[in-house]
């Protein structure tokens, strides 16, 4: 006869998810938000980060960048940001610093 011990929750398995206080300027209390997990991300997710990841690589290194490269460049962190920050306001991703969304 099974007991409640002998059941498997398949929640126990999965990782912790990490909150972590977001704050900005209009709100600075902030609110908690949770990081996403490796886990949350499918094949073709990888991908793309893993051209955005080369696209942000190959732009970073470069001098004297175009207006339209500085703006790809802050589009793409803010891409990244969005995905690994589940549950912020888009207005307090946005207002992240660059050197935090890297």
């Amino acid at each position: 006869m099974e007991t409640e011990q002998d059941i498997l929750e398949l929640s126990a398995l999965a990782p912790e998810r990490k909150q972590v206080p977001l704050k900005w300027a209009e709100n600075p209390d902030g609110v908690m938000v949770e990081l996403a997990l490796p886990s949350d991300f499918g094949t073709a997710d990888h991908a793309q980060l893993e051209r955005d990841r080369i696209k942000f690589q190959q732009l970073r290194v470069r001098d004297n960048l175009s207006p339209a490269e500085v703006n790809t460049l802050d589009d793409l962190l803010n891409r990244l940001a969005r995905r690994l920050i589940i549950g912020g306001p888009d207005e307090a991703v946005a207002a992240l610093p660059p050197s935090v969304k890297q």
